[in-house]
């Protein structure tokens, strides 16, 4: 899990990233939900979520940029 490491590490702020094999960068509803789940536990514990990127066939998707998510939880970053 993410956010335990973060605490083991003792990050003052994250960046989250993975890929998707099929080159399409578009967040799926599993990003989207991820995405909501790692930011109310980033909130939580004062630990700033700075983004999700998803990277794909040389592209990349910033889900703070392309999403409103960061409004509904924000980060104090």
């Amino acid at each position: 899990s993410t956010l335990p490491e973060v605490i083991r590490q003792g990050a003052t702020r994250v960046i989250v990233s993975h890929n998707h094999p099929s080159g399409n960068v578009e967040p799926s509803p599993e990003d989207i939900s991820l995405t909501r789940q790692l930011l109310a536990g980033a909130q939580f514990l004062a630990i700033p979520l700075l983004d999700h990127v998803i990277l794909g066939n040389g592209d990349h998707c910033s889900l703070r940029k392309t999403t409103d998510l960061w409004e509904e939880y924000p980060q104090g970053d």
